[in-house]
């Protein structure tokens, strides 16, 4: 009797670490929700990154980088490489959370690269999107730190993609400004992530009548139906979701030029090839000037890795500079790329709340009812 007692205290003591280290979450399991079509592996990396210099932040980048994880990365990747991986990083989490039936959708810089061409920004290093807390709280109770095996043409063996959610993830508070990502799509190939964050009720907005507020911890602030019903379209060549309103927060954020300028990052628009193309020698007099006008740019150094090897020698270019382009001009959202869906109207005489960033301060309790 005395040794079965000891072994059920073993086992309580069990239960009690494994609850201990488990995600908190509010919700139950989501039977609606699919399993994934590709292999799920055992996670096999620390919980916790093993860089902690930044007190009670759980997310940790690389030292020569903010755009990778440093447990997986050793160094920057080349232009190309990086546009490559960031594609199959793209692919790979929109495939599993279409699988899995997670609401996510675009959002912020790679939004901004869905406007112009339904693809990355080429001087992106990273990708960022969001989803709903009823999403978040699904991944967190059964896929946080689960690793995902993809398998590609032409390679034998493969990639893993790790999905991690941040511990802190359940506070809904704008307060902790060193933990506003909930989660990280991560290559553990290159260690190079793609930022989810939570898009959720703004309570304090709402308790002072501004119906349909929403937050999001780093700060930024939207109205429900700025973001639903989402749109249905693609990017880099997997079926993803965009918010309704997109042209209107693309605007917010990054002001009316995002939209029309074409040149940006030392990249400009090519109109016939509806991409952008890295500046070289051949948009300058001489390539003399280029190289000058790289060295004059604010950070160099950053410049160099959002840009393919460019030509050391000089040499004569073709006839005007940049700004003289005959071909640039912005693209235009193509009406059959996007599913239109339909916005419930609004009772009549009721007017738009007024736009974003108007609401006070989120709450600080930590709440987890859905949007």
């Amino acid at each position: 009797m005395r040794s079965r007692y000891a072994w059920l205290l073993v086992g309580l003591a069990c239960q009690d670490l494994a609850n201990a280290l488990a995600v908190p979450s509010s919700q139950g399991r989501d039977e609606s929700v699919k399993p994934p079509h590709h292999r799920v592996k055992p996670q096999t990396v620390q919980l916790v990154s093993p860089n902690q210099n930044a007190p009670g932040k759980y997310f940790h980048e690389a030292s020569f980088s903010g755009h990778y994880d440093g447990r997986f990365a050793s160094g920057k990747l080349p232009y190309d490489a990086r546009r490559e991986h960031l594609t199959a990083l793209t692919h790979t989490y929109f495939k599993t959370m279409n699988d899995i039936g997670i609401e996510t959708w675009l959002m912020h810089g790679s939004l901004l690269g869905w406007y112009w061409n339904r693809n990355a920004l080429p001087w992106d290093s990273d990708i960022d999107v969001m989803v709903s807390e009823r999403s978040i709280d699904h991944l967190a109770n059964y896929y946080n730190m689960s690793m995902h095996h993809y398998a590609e043409p032409g390679r034998e063996a493969g990639r893993d993609y790790l999905l991690e959610i941040n511990p802190h993830y359940h506070v809904d508070s704008t307060s902790d400004t060193t933990n506003v990502i909930d989660a990280r799509w991560i290559c553990t190939q290159t260690g190079l992530f793609i930022d989810i964050t939570t898009l959720r009720q703004n309570r304090s907005a709402q308790a002072q009548g501004i119906d349909g507020a929403m937050m999001v911890k780093d700060n930024h602030h939207y109205m429900y139906d700025d973001i639903f019903p989402l749109r249905e379209t693609t990017f880099e060549g997997v079926n993803t979701r965009v918010p309704f309103a997109y042209a209107d927060l693309l605007v917010e954020e990054y002001g009316p030029a995002a939209l029309s300028k074409t040149t940006h990052e030392n990249h400009r628009w090519d109109t016939e090839k509806q991409e952008w193309i890295p500046l070289s020698c051949l948009d300058f007099r001489t390539c003399d000037d280029f190289h000058n006008h790289l060295q004059l740019g604010t950070n160099a150094a950053e410049m160099a890795e959002h840009m393919p090897a460019q030509p050391a020698a000089a040499g004569a270019g073709v006839v005007a500079g940049a700004d003289g382009h005959h071909a640039w001009g912005p693209a235009r959202p193509k009406k059959v790329d996007v599913h239109e869906p339909s916005r419930p109207a609004r009772p009549a005489g009721e007017s738009r709340p007024p736009s974003a960033h108007v609401y006070g301060e989120a709450a600080t309790k930590s709440t987890h009812g859905s949007p």
